[in-house]
């Protein structure tokens, strides 16, 4: 976070909020985030409370001075903290209504969440888990009284009062898991409150309720609360807790992530998405330059782009979020293995189903691709306000030398030529020179192996890393102009793009956080409309 999305070759934007940065950069400090999954998809956030607002004392008033926050989700704020207790992370913060993704990287800077020991609250929600002194036996569940029931983490005052109202009405409850048939409660709350409670069953099977003086204390009646560790939010209980109804509370809690807890993958990987920060968008995108329309074009070889690599989540978010964030309205795509796996990122961009995707508001959702053969591909964006469309194609020889494959675009009022290329060597420069000969012809591969071609000029210099580690490896993704075209058509604007590649879902070798690809996007943008 905290940097822009590519490295540019043009102008640059203006520089953000000097205290945000500042906020961001102690971010770096002191909580680095770890590239290894850990089991809960969380990191720790306590360390940092300098200047920031806690989530689990903000009012209503403070939490709507946040950027992005309105009133009515500062409400929603405030109410799903009451629902669930208290906040345990940051990210919790992305289930509230109205947040989102997209809102949690804006407030992110300025929030924390601070121990209950720290908290000056009164809320009984926001009693600290692992607070001392705390020590007695399970609440029972068919003698507890509203407001020792509110007091469990999870229970509010609306939903401790359903539990009391369905056992009035039906009876003693037989069993805890009845509690998942309270209205608001569910299977997932269940999991999170069933470790604080208990049924006495006498000897001979019968439900009896312990007597109650109605004021007993909540979390104050809960098991070995001293020895009850709290990490990331998520309790272990102590193996010193007895069984109750012939379960060990501790066997729903299991190792930072309840076993039992009714998790979906698309959470846990909205979870995953969560923990993989975007970088901020600029801001000073135009498509007018100097009185004239323009675009962007750009490379990206996706390397072995299989079907099963466009199922990863991670892989579709990554490559999705890249081309809108950074604008990009036609791409040449290298290595896709089928037509197959270039059609889930096109569904993707048509039909989101991954949060951060369907958050972006700038697409228009039209967009078309094309496979030519020999792993060479093409997608660009039909939006009605850019005017890209297609005119003709030519496929990619399976014997062709370099492989390479040419597309004729109509784009506003001019005709480019879009060569796409996997160049091997510099016995691939006459074949490049041939393609010279098109009117408005631009050639986008990898041009490491080439040392440059006569009759074309590079965009970025051919001494240019464009890999995701260039202490690894070294690629110079590029485009290369005919000389005609880059007189016309040629803006000035480039750039790399090397934030925003890699996502928690992804593997890397033995660790998690790896990259879409090794190689980077490279784009520039181009008039679409000739100097009058």
């Amino acid at each position: 976070m905290g940097q822009n999305g590519s490295t540019h070759h043009g102008h640059r934007g203006r520089g953000r909020n000097f205290r945000r940065a500042t906020l961001s950069m102690l971010g770096k400090k002191h909580s680095q985030p770890s590239k290894i999954l850990s089991h809960t998809f969380a990191y720790d956030d306590e360390g940092l409370k300098v200047d920031r607002m806690n989530l689990n004392t903000a009012t209503e008033e403070e939490l709507m001075t946040l950027p992005g926050i309105s009133r009515a989700v500062a409400r929603n704020i405030v109410c799903h903290r009451q629902a669930i207790g208290r906040f345990h992370r940051v990210e919790d913060l992305v289930l509230v209504s109205g947040v989102g993704a997209y809102k949690l990287e804006l407030v992110r800077p300025e929030i924390c969440v601070a121990s209950a020991n720290a908290s000056t609250s009164s809320s009984q929600a926001s009693i600290s888990l692992n607070s001392s002194g705390n020590t007695g036996s399970l609440l029972d569940i068919n003698s507890a009284s509203v407001f020792a029931l509110q007091g469990i983490p999870g229970l509010n005052q609306e939903l401790a009062a359903n539990v009391v109202e369905r056992r009035h009405r039906r009876g003693f409850y037989q069993s805890l898991d009845e509690l998942a048939k309270v209205r608001g409660i569910g299977k997932h709350r269940l999991a999170i409150i069933k470790p604080y409670l208990k049924i006495v069953v006498d000897s001979d099977g019968s439900v009896t309720p312990t007597p109650s003086n109605g004021t007993s204390s909540s979390l104050g009646t809960n098991p070995q609360m001293t020895s009850t560790p709290v990490s990331n939010g998520v309790v272990r209980i102590s193996s010193k807790v007895p069984r109750v109804n012939g379960i060990n509370p501790s066997a729903h809690v299991t190792n930072d992530i309840e076993t039992s807890s009714g998790i979906t993958e698309d959470e846990i990987w909205e979870l995953l998405s969560v923990a993989s920060p975007r970088p901020l968008t600029p801001s000073n995108y135009s498509t007018k330059l100097e009185g004239r329309t323009s675009f962007r074009i750009a490379t990206w070889n996706l390397e072995r782009f299989s079907v099963d690599k466009a199922c990863n989540p991670g892989v579709r978010e990554v490559i999705c979020r890249t081309i809108l964030e950074n604008r990009l309205s036609l791409l040449a795509l290298q290595e896709i293995e089928s037509s197959e796996a270039l059609a889930k990122i096109t569904l993707e961009l048509n039909s989101p189903i991954l949060k951060r995707v369907r958050d972006w508001q700038g697409n228009r959702k039209v967009w078309r691709s094309i496979h030519l053969g020999q792993g060479l591909a093409i997608l660009w964006d039909t939006d009605g306000k850019i005017r890209i469309s297609l005119q003709h194609q030519s496929s990619a020889a399976a014997d062709s030398v370099p492989a390479a494959a040419c597309a004729t675009f109509h784009i506003n009022k001019v005709t480019i030529t879009v060569v796409n290329a996997a160049l091997h060597g510099v016995r691939d420069r006459r074949a490049m020179d041939n393609y010279c000969r098109f009117q408005n012809t631009l050639v986008l591969g990898d041009f490491s192996t080439m040392n440059g071609v006569e009759n074309l000029d590079l965009e970025l210099p051919h001494n240019e890393n464009t890999a995701v580690h260039p202490e690894e490896l070294f690629f110079n993704d590029n485009i290369a102009w005919s000389r005609k075209s880059r007189a016309v058509l040629r803006t000035g604007h480039s750039g790399i793009v090397k934030q925003g590649l890699t996502h928690l879902g992804i593997p890397r070798g033995w660790k998690w956080g790896g990259a879409v690809s090794t190689h980077c996007p490279v784009w520039c943008q181009i008039y679409s409309q000739l100097d009058e």
